[in-house]
């Protein structure tokens, strides 16, 4: 009977997820199996940035897609089908199809730009591959900071704050990578006795940390700037202090990130649509202090929905 208490509550919850998170959740899966079943898949659409340089653009679409990990997949699908009964009520199909667009693209772009930097200390950077939903998922968890910052939930049966999850997320994908053991390489670079250098295949496990600090950047600067989808008249992004960059991060580090975030703001604003003058050193980043936005009652709204509909899940 308990059994099949859970799978009822399991089934009600999957049909309370809106068609576009259920239909891409299935994609995950699908991914998965096609995955296993064909391991030169996963090479073939997996982001390397040693193979981006010899022009696999398409992977920068293709790698959120493929994962070789069934417990990295079923991670990623449930969690993307629980996001998306808060978010997509609030954005519509449209724009959560385009934010998975933007962080797929410009997080797996940025990425590669970082790690060609960081192949100055080592080249094992240009060989580690990323792939599956991850970057995706952080992304959101930025946006749940967004709608929702005080709502709470429990994760590994602690409770935490939404407004904290987005460095949490970064911080357990870091500690992961660089303690409980070195990404393995996917391609390596392999030199003759000519000193022409070539690409070997060694397809073991991927690198995530990398991706997921920079999906959560790259989300940020979305959210905070450019994202305009209440109306075509209302102003881009979010510039309200609870989202200054700096709140991304815990109580402590408030003093760094703004003074961090304000010589940012002071080089790249000229690239950023206007909000507001650009502030001083060690502000909140063109942030000012806003009263409930059509986002956050938006957000409230469904998470009552949710509620009603279905409370143990919530």
């Amino acid at each position: 009977m308990d059994q099949l208490s859970l799978t009822d509550r399991a089934l009600h919850a999957w049909r309370t997820v809106p068609e576009t998170a259920r239909r891409l959740v299935l994609a995950l899966c699908g991914g998965w199996v096609l995955s296993t079943l064909s391991p030169g898949l996963l090479h073939t659409c997996a982001l390397t940035p040693i193979l981006l340089l010899h022009l696999h653009l398409w992977t920068l679409c293709t790698y959120p897609w493929v994962d070789g990990s069934l417990l990295s997949t079923l991670t990623n699908a449930v969690a993307l089908a629980a996001i998306a009964r808060f978010v997509e009520p609030v954005w519509g199909s449209r724009e959560f199809l385009k934010f998975i667009g933007i962080l797929s693209v410009a997080g797996g772009l940025v990425t590669c730009l970082i790690s060609y930097v960081l192949a100055v200390t080592s080249k094992n950077w240009l060989a580690d591959y990323y792939c599956g939903f991850q970057g995706i998922v952080a992304g959101f968890c930025v946006v749940l900071k967004q709608l929702l910052p005080d709502q709470e939930i429990r994760v590994w049966f602690i409770p935490v704050r939404l407004k904290s999850l987005p460095m949490l997320v970064v911080g357990v994908s870091f500690f992961a990578d660089f303690f409980l053991g070195t990404p393995s390489r996917f391609v390596e670079l392999e030199t003759d006795e000519t000193g022409a250098s070539s690409l070997i295949s060694v397809p073991q496990r991927s690198s995530s940390s990398l991706l997921i600090g920079t999906s959560v950047g790259i989300a940020w600067v979305y959210l905070r700037y450019f994202q305009n989808y209440i109306s075509a008249t209302s102003e881009a992004g979010d510039p309200s202090d609870s989202f200054a960059f700096h709140t991304l991060f815990p109580e402590p580090c408030h003093p760094l990130a703004q003074r961090l975030a304000g010589h940012a703001y002071s080089i790249f604003h000229h690239w950023l649509p206007a909000q507001s003058p650009p502030p001083p050193v060690g502000t909140t980043l063109g942030g000012h202090v806003s009263n409930d936005s059509p986002r956050h009652t938006a957000a409230l709204a469904a998470l009552e929905r949710a509620s009603h509909s279905h409370p143990e899940t919530v």
